[in-house]
């Protein structure tokens, strides 16, 4: 069953599909075997979306439900269970977009559990700019959780 819950994920990242399934809840043990496809598949979209000229569009890239979005998807459930460290979620998906502190305006755009003056630093990874992007809710050492901001256009 472990497994299965990766292999879906992993398909779902792979294949370009006008309609995905959503990625399901992530046990809380999933190990890192099973993030590392994952992780590798997003590093391999994202540099391709870092390729891209200004004018380029590419649908697999952009489009909710397209690969980059079921990976960062079945990313942020995996990491963003509060198992995981920093440290490991930076060797997985590399360094964040944006690294976001409480007197950054991108803080107020966030859900206010994942706010506070409490040492909390968002971790952002854009998807489609600053208009929709994943980020983790971070102590500093631990990742907490994860959220979605949607600029909803």
């Amino acid at each position: 069953m472990r497994t299965a819950f990766f292999a879906l994920s992993l398909a779902a990242s792979t294949a370009f599909a006008d309609v995905s399934p959503p990625v399901p809840a992530t046990p809380s043990w999933v190990s890192q075997s099973e993030i590392e496809p994952l992780a590798r598949r997003y590093r391999l979209l994202r540099q391709r979306q870092k390729a891209l000229s200004p004018n380029q569009r590419d649908a697999e890239l952009e489009k909710f439900g397209g690969a980059f979005h079921h990976s960062l998807e079945a990313l942020g459930k995996a990491i963003g269970s509060g198992k995981w460290t920093r440290q490991e979620l930076e060797r997985w998906m590399g360094a964040p977009d944006d690294e976001v502190h409480p007197s950054d305006p991108l803080w107020t755009g966030t859900p206010q559990k994942d706010r506070g003056s409490d040492g909390k630093v968002l971790l952002v990874y854009r998807w489609r700019g600053l208009h929709d992007y994943l980020y983790f809710v971070s102590d500093g050492k631990r990742v907490l959780r994860s959220g979605w901001y949607a600029a909803l256009e």
